[in-house]
């Protein structure tokens, strides 16, 4: 079998070691011809992005050529911010609803904003603008953009009306509609999206977020509920294990905020509005791999680098609110954390057969080290070492890495990276080793013989080679998912331990915490190094972002999935709850929520606490806008930071870890009611 390298210094291109494995792994398989490398937004140059290093070119990761600006440089100003170019054809609000408007911005993948319910009740869009990002360039496309397309309230309705029988009320033709976005594309293997079918994971988010029946709408909400889109490309652009997703969210981010400011300008200059409109973005992604803490300094403008969430540079964050899922892990074996002494701690990792997928695991560190301490980071040594052994027993055997460099397993099958990465937030370094493995269903152009890393039990074995007497680990196992146009099986990985507690005494998956319980529930969590705590979103660790877990709402019982936070008051490795829990299933025997399907008019039920975020952004946003038309300040909720109360479930109690403040019965309005 296959044996492991020496470690080596890694000067690699790109300072990602997620996108160093991606482009070196897809470059092997031929699948980067017709790429195009886009250098990344300034906010995500920065130490979490691959070390301490940041002098050099800027980063840069690939999309499709026929997506690309043909000058990928022309989005980078002169002083390395992005560029915007000029924005043509600005809306204005209406005069009457000046004062009353709300902005929602979501970025999502697959949104169907052309249906009725994202409409007022003339027909036309409440869409201000909109980027597709997996869109074919077009020559007349603004110059500053970097990719895909952007449109505009006035192109958004004259192509309702091409695509309406000649009228922004007529019946939509769906498929012409959105075939002219880029969103249906029978003729490109990898931009078929989900609109082509019955369900439709952004469109049902964007129902439940500021869905509204024009012809039943009392309160006046599809009048003053204004939208700003940002269509995710497919995930075929994001690489195994969402290698290139930071980036198309932190350019949509910007995109969001910047586009905003322009529109609040040009309705300034026109005498339409005095005070900027309140602007809600809800991202309802998630993912485990990242810096499990907050990267973003409160005491800044929040363009603190690494943060792929926070608003850019110079931006005012008065006002706006970014929302995001707690994520779905809670139940995936995913996050392991333990004390590593004097002896040395091994972790079984089983990786899953018939996977077409890389399996990437990030282990960290505590605790932190400081410029000018130990030695002079980054050359100070390693606190820890790792080995990896395969499933046949061949062993890497420990070493002593330095600062960016890399192992390789024999054939290019797998890397192990080493890094130290700075933390803006705490002025301080952490240890990050990144393990790679390429696909076990890896079918390699022009050699039949290589298969892909071999499935089966990995054992981790970490050694504590510091003076310090006590180190805290965390491993996590990145989310998986089938990203190449051919692939169908994403089989993820998970650790093993005889200690975890899998089921609880009556049968039922074991949640983090029983219920009903009492006011102090005993945790399943116990002895194994393999925890629920510590699943959150890796998005919804900055305590800027208000993070949603979700619950059932007939009898109150948390979602078993919803990840938990870590629910300690030393958050040095993340949040320690989410803020608050929203409904994610009607009950038992009602599956997910209901909202708006892929078609224009139907209704599907999808479960899962990126519905649970998107209903407490319709919460804020319907508290946002009464505020308003009261002629208040609007504001966060008080049910989101001080709970509600008990509304007759089984339980009054639930852990902070796992609902945060509290539960929050609402659902948005439905367009239908389930017999």
């Amino acid at each position: 079998m296959t044996g492991w390298h020496a470690w080596r210094a890694h000067d690699r291109a790109f300072r990602s070691p997620y996108v160093d494995w991606e482009v070196a792994l897809y470059d092997r398989l031929g699948t980067l011809d017709g790429m195009t490398m886009i250098p990344v937004p300034p906010l995500l140059v920065g130490a979490e992005r691959g070390g301490a290093d940041l002098s050099g070119d800027r980063e840069e990761f690939p999309v499709p050529s026929e997506v690309a600006n043909p000058d990928p440089a022309g989005n980078l100003s002169r002083d390395g911010v992005a560029a915007t170019g000029e924005t043509p054809h600005l809306p204005l609000l209406a005069a009457e609803h000046a004062k009353t408007t709300v902005v929602v911005g979501v970025i999502d993948i697959d949104i169907g904003f052309g249906h009725r319910r994202f409409r007022t009740h003339d027909g036309r869009s409440r869409v201000l603008a909109a980027w597709q990002q997996g869109a074919p360039w077009r020559d007349e496309t603004r110059p500053g953009l970097p990719f895909g397309e952007e449109l505009f309230e006035a192109q958004i309705n004259a192509l309702l009306g091409v695509h309406g029988a000649g009228a922004l009320c007529g019946s939509l033709d769906h498929d012409g509609f959105y075939e002219r976005l880029g969103m249906i594309s029978h003729d490109r293997i990898d931009g078929i999206g989900a609109l082509a079918g019955r369900a439709a994971h952004g469109t049902h988010v964007l129902g439940l977020a500021a869905g509204q029946d024009p012809g039943d709408d009392p309160a006046g909400f599809s009048d003053n509920v204004r939208l700003l889109v940002v269509n995710l490309p497919p995930p075929s652009f994001f690489g195994e294990g969402g290698a290139f997703l930071d980036y198309y969210l932190s350019y949509g981010l910007q995109w969001i905020v910047k586009t905003h400011a322009a529109i609040v300008a040009a309705n300034r200059a026109a005498g339409v509005i005095e005070t900027a409109p309140p602007l809600l973005v809800n991202i309802s992604f998630g993912k485990q791999a990242g810096a499990p803490d907050p990267w973003q300094d409160p005491d800044t403008d929040g363009t603190a680098p690494g943060d792929a969430l926070a608003f850019p540079a110079g931006a005012d964050a008065q006002g706006r609110v970014v929302l995001v899922p707690a994520g779905n892990d809670n139940l995936e074996g995913c996050h392991a954390q333990f004390d590593l002494a004097d002896a040395e701690q091994d972790l079984a990792w089983r990786v899953q057969p018939d996977d077409e997928t890389s399996n990437f695991l990030e282990i960290w560190a505590l605790p932190e080290y400081r410029p000018g301490e130990d030695g002079g980071l980054p050359d100070a040594p390693l606190p820890f070492e790792i080995d990896l052994e395969l499933p046949d027993g061949t062993r890497a055997g420990f070493g002593v890495p330095a600062h960016r460099s890399v192992r390789e397993l024999a054939g290019g099958l797998g890397r192990i990276y080493c890094d130290w990465v700075y933390s803006d937030h705490r002025a301080a370094y952490r240890l990050r080793y990144l393990v790679c493995l390429a696909p076990d269903g890896l079918a390699v152009p022009g050699d039949p013989t290589c298969r892909g890393a071999p499935a089966g039990q990995y054992r981790l074995r970490l050694r504590n080679t510091s003076c310090r007497k006590r180190l805290e680990v965390r491993a996590r196992i990145q989310t998986d998912e089938a990203t190449l146009p051919s692939a169908r099986n994403a089989r993820r990985g998970y650790f093993e331990d005889p200690d975890y507690t899998l089921f609880e005494p009556d049968g039922r998956l074991a949640d983090t915490f029983p219920y009903p319980g009492g006011r102090r529930p005993v945790s399943f969590d116990n002895a194994s190094p393999i925890r629920r705590h510590g699943t959150m979103n890796a998005y919804a660790a900055n305590d800027s972002v208000v993070a949603i877990a979700g619950f059932r709402l007939s009898d109150g019982r948390p979602a078993p999935y919803s990840a938990t936070g870590l629910g300690l008051k030393d958050a040095r490795w993340g949040r320690v709850a989410p803020t608050a829990a929203f409904p994610s299933d009607d009950g038992s025997a009602h599956f997910g929520l209901l909202s708006d399907g892929a078609r224009d008019g139907s209704a599907v039920a999808m479960q899962g606490t990126s519905f649970a975020c998107a209903a407490a952004t319709r919460f804020v946003t319907e508290a946002a806008l009464g505020a308003l038309m009261m002629g208040r300040e609007p504001g966060l909720p008080r049910a989101l930071t001080e709970g509600q109360a008990d509304a007759g479930w089984s339980s009054p109690h639930v852990a902070v870890a796992k609902a945060g403040w509290g539960r929050v019965p609402f659902q948005p309005p439905r367009p239908v009611e389930r017999m």
